[in-house]
């Protein structure tokens, strides 16, 4: 089973394929371009099909008064 699939059985998640898909999209081309070229990586992820990607989701933000951390530190890419 991949990472996300694991976390959604631990119940740290729910399993959404299509959102499973986008975010190992991202990550091969976050190794693509070894953890740069953010705005690179949004257009990629465009054209694959992922219209509603945003390279904000790669960043820790702060959301309706929360810190949401970003897709690099949630999944641990950048101990890649």
């Amino acid at each position: 089973k991949s990472l996300l699939e694991r976390a959604s059985v631990e119940g740290r998640m729910r399993y959404d394929p299509s959102k499973t898909q986008k975010i190992e999209d991202c990550r091969e081309l976050y190794l693509k371009y070894e953890g740069e070229h953010h705005d690179l990586i949004e257009k990629e992820m465009r054209r694959l099909g992922h219209h509603d990607f945003h390279r904000r989701s790669l960043y820790r933000r702060f959301e309706r008064g929360r810190c949401r951390s970003g897709w690099i530190e949630r999944y641990g890419w950048n101990r890649v």
